[in-house]
Protein backbone atom coordinates (compact mmCIF):
# COMPACT_ATOMS: atom_id res chain seq x y z
CA UNK A 1 0.00 0.00 0.00
CA UNK A 2 1.28 3.49 -0.82
CA UNK A 3 0.34 6.40 1.43
CA UNK A 4 1.10 10.09 1.61
CA UNK A 5 2.93 11.20 4.73
CA UNK A 6 1.96 14.36 6.55
CA UNK A 7 4.39 17.07 7.46
CA UNK A 8 4.37 20.66 8.59
CA UNK A 9 1.05 21.51 10.18
CA UNK A 10 -1.77 19.04 10.96
CA UNK A 11 -3.67 18.03 7.84
CA UNK A 12 -0.93 19.12 5.41
CA UNK A 13 0.73 16.89 2.83
CA UNK A 14 4.42 17.30 2.09
CA UNK A 15 4.96 17.28 -1.66
CA UNK A 16 7.36 14.68 -3.03
CA UNK A 17 6.71 12.25 -0.19
CA UNK A 18 5.48 8.71 -0.68
CA UNK A 19 5.37 5.92 1.85
CA UNK A 20 5.10 2.18 2.27
CA UNK A 21 3.10 1.00 5.21
CA UNK A 22 3.27 -2.35 6.93
CA UNK A 23 6.66 -3.45 5.64
CA UNK A 24 8.02 -6.52 7.43
CA UNK A 25 11.40 -5.90 8.98
CA UNK A 26 13.90 -8.40 10.37
CA UNK A 27 13.43 -6.88 13.83
CA UNK A 28 9.72 -6.09 13.75
CA UNK A 29 7.69 -3.65 11.65
CA UNK A 30 8.69 -0.61 9.59
CA UNK A 31 7.15 2.34 7.76
CA UNK A 32 9.26 4.05 5.08
CA UNK A 33 8.95 7.26 3.08
CA UNK A 34 10.88 8.66 0.14
CA UNK A 35 11.41 12.42 0.10
CA UNK A 36 13.26 14.73 -2.24
CA UNK A 37 15.79 16.91 -0.46
CA UNK A 38 17.93 19.30 -2.52
CA UNK A 39 17.11 17.34 -5.72
CA UNK A 40 18.16 14.02 -4.14
CA UNK A 41 15.82 11.18 -3.15
CA UNK A 42 16.23 10.29 0.52
CA UNK A 43 14.70 7.24 2.19
CA UNK A 44 13.53 7.57 5.78
CA UNK A 45 12.05 4.81 7.86
CA UNK A 46 10.65 4.15 11.30
CA UNK A 47 11.45 0.69 12.64
CA UNK A 48 9.32 -0.60 15.53
CA UNK A 49 10.93 -3.51 17.36
CA UNK A 50 11.18 -5.31 20.71
CA UNK A 51 7.38 -5.06 20.78
CA UNK A 52 5.79 -6.33 23.99
CA UNK A 53 2.43 -5.87 25.72
CA UNK A 54 3.69 -2.87 27.70
CA UNK A 55 6.65 -1.52 25.69
CA UNK A 56 8.34 -1.17 22.33
CA UNK A 57 11.36 0.54 20.77
CA UNK A 58 11.26 2.89 17.79
CA UNK A 59 14.26 3.70 15.60
CA UNK A 60 14.26 6.55 13.02
CA UNK A 61 16.74 5.97 10.18
CA UNK A 62 17.81 7.73 6.96
CA UNK A 63 19.40 6.48 3.74
CA UNK A 64 20.91 8.46 0.87
CA UNK A 65 21.71 5.35 -1.22
CA UNK A 66 18.23 3.88 -1.84
CA UNK A 67 18.34 1.78 1.33
CA UNK A 68 21.70 0.08 0.80
CA UNK A 69 22.91 1.60 4.09
CA UNK A 70 21.02 3.32 6.91
CA UNK A 71 22.12 6.05 9.34
CA UNK A 72 20.54 5.99 12.79
CA UNK A 73 18.98 9.35 13.65
CA UNK A 74 17.51 8.37 17.04
CA UNK A 75 15.99 5.58 19.11
CA UNK A 76 13.07 6.03 21.51
CA UNK A 77 12.02 3.52 24.16
CA UNK A 78 8.29 3.55 24.93
CA UNK A 79 6.78 1.98 28.03
CA UNK A 80 3.11 1.94 29.09
CA UNK A 81 2.48 4.20 32.07
CA UNK A 82 1.43 2.42 35.22
CA UNK A 83 -2.09 3.04 36.48
CA UNK A 84 -2.06 5.27 39.44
Amino acid sequence: MRVAATGGRPGSIRRGTTGRSGSPHTEGFSFAVTEVEEDQEVEKRMVFFDIAADAFRWRWERSEDAGATWDLLWTIDYRRAEDG
